[in-house]
């Protein structure tokens, strides 16, 4: 693995100039409450580069003329501190095990750091690091004031992520895998809670099984799951808690992603709650459905997201106009952006070592970025059915959402999670399969 995080560092340091430094620090430990501490992630683009996932760590990449150098700065081993603070495995260690060439104590950074700037044009960091952004200015300080005695100051700051998230874009067949390893956790995950699902139970026990799968699998979530029942169903993403008990006849949205190995899925179901999707139910899965098959036919090298954002108004607004939701004046919704009472988030998003993936969608003046193989993108089409006064009852409180993580290949695309299913016929088949789980909550 130490292999793959070279050539990244490799493919990283022919995309920036010569005479330049990066400096790139692992994320902070966030408080939980006074004394305790939520589990230490290292900063996404940091782990990209260096695979460290030792806390209070510092890296910097030279390119000066022929001369390329990675160091790296970290704590000290120390007994007390093994004791208190989990086992460090100290600067020397460090460089053998991640194939640095220089490593030092984190505390000798505000000697060694001011010296490495010095006659360097091009500083890359990350703007999104406060601690660093401040540091930063003080680390420069000497060699700006020794500028009028020949001596060379950065005098360009370039926010890091700019490059580097044109590299995460493109997985290697190691990501990949990661990815694949991710997705197959969360389908197992959501096909469990599909089974256990029945009315009268709460949310947090379907997010319960699903947080049970990611464990036992070495994974955990890439995000809070988010559970919404009934009418909640309609709120899109936005869920503070999982606390309300599923009704009979009501759709249940599950939106969860197990991260493993630091690379996160994110994959969504809609399930009736007692295993039968009602007509309206079913109308407006099959439409969701129906248009994200419409998507994902188009992903292949060559089309871009423009392409799909063009078709995607028409696409619901057609559908709903079909179905009789919506009077039929496709031109009169569309000028008005009807469907966006329906459908209020974008179609999808960019997936790797964070849940959305830094990366541009287009390049400004309505250039949009083309799709290429190896980048891996969520497609996540949903329709959303408040009690908007002008609609007929029956399709009121009816949310729906199918989410599915897709990558680009050389000629098409490939669906990673085409392993969990989806048709109305195979959900339903599932769902009145007695699970163990089932059982045992019936005899409590």
């Amino acid at each position: 693995m130490q292999f793959e995080f070279k050539t990244r560092r490799d493919k990283l340091i022919d995309l920036i100039p010569n005479k330049s430094i990066i400096i790139v620090r692992t994320a902070d430990q966030f408080e939980r409450t006074f004394d305790t501490f939520y589990k230490f992630r290292p900063r996404s683009s940091f782990y990209y580069l260096t695979g460290i996932q030792e806390r209070d760590v510092i890296t910097v990449i030279i390119k000066d003329d022929s001369v390329c150098k990675y160091i790296i700065f970290s704590k000290k081993k120390t007994d007390e501190n093994d004791v208190w603070n989990g086992v460090r495995i100290g600067p020397q260690a460090m460089c053998l095990k991640y194939n640095a060439d220089e490593a030092y104590d984190i505390d000798e950074i505000d000697h060694i750091i001011p010296e490495l700037i010095k006659n360097k044009k091009n500083l890359y960091y990350l703007y999104t690091d406060e601690f660093l952004h401040k540091k930063i200015f003080h680390w420069m300080k000497p060699a700006q004031m020794k500028v009028r005695r020949n001596v060379l100051a950065p005098d360009k700051l370039i926010h890091l992520e700019s490059v580097l998230q044109e590299l995460r874009l493109y997985k290697s067949d190691v990501e990949i895998n990661y990815l694949q390893k991710a997705i197959d956790i969360t389908t197992d995950a959501l096909i469990r809670a599909m089974k256990f699902l029945k009315p009268n139970i709460y949310e947090y026990e379907i997010e319960a099984i699903i947080n049970h799968e990611f464990i036992k699998n070495n994974a955990q979530s890439s995000f809070p799951c988010m559970i919404n029942s009934g009418v909640s169903g309609c709120l899109s993403h936005y869920k503070e808690t999982n606390d309300r008990q599923i009704l009979d006849n009501e759709l249940v949205i599950i939106d969860a992603g197990a991260e493993y190995g630091f690379y996160t899925s994110d994959l969504t179901r809609t399930f009736p709650a007692n295993g039968k999707f009602s007509e309206s139910q079913k109308t407006i899965y099959e439409l969701v459905l129906s248009i994200q098959d419409k998507i994902i036919d188009m992903i292949k090298p060559g089309v871009s997201i423009g392409d799909i954002e063009k078709i995607l108004p028409k696409e619901i607004t057609q559908g709903l106009i079909n179905i009789g939701v919506l009077t039929d004046d496709i031109e009169n919704h569309l000028n008005n952006e009807i469907y966006k009472q329906f459908f209020m988030h974008n179609y999808g998003h960019w997936l790797g070592l964070d849940i959305h993936d830094e990366a541009s969608y287009g390049f400004g003046d309505s250039a949009w970025r083309k799709f290429k193989a190896g980048m891996v993108i969520t497609i996540e089409p949903g329709i959303y059915i408040r009690n908007q006064n002008y609609i007929n009852q029956k399709w009121h409180g009816i949310g729906v959402r199918i989410e599915d993580n897709i990558l680009v290949t050389e000629k098409s695309c490939r669906v990673l999670s085409s392993s969990l299913p989806k048709s109305v016929e195979e959900i339903e088949f599932l769902m009145n399969q007695k699970s163990s789980e089932g059982l045992e909550y019936e005899t409590r």
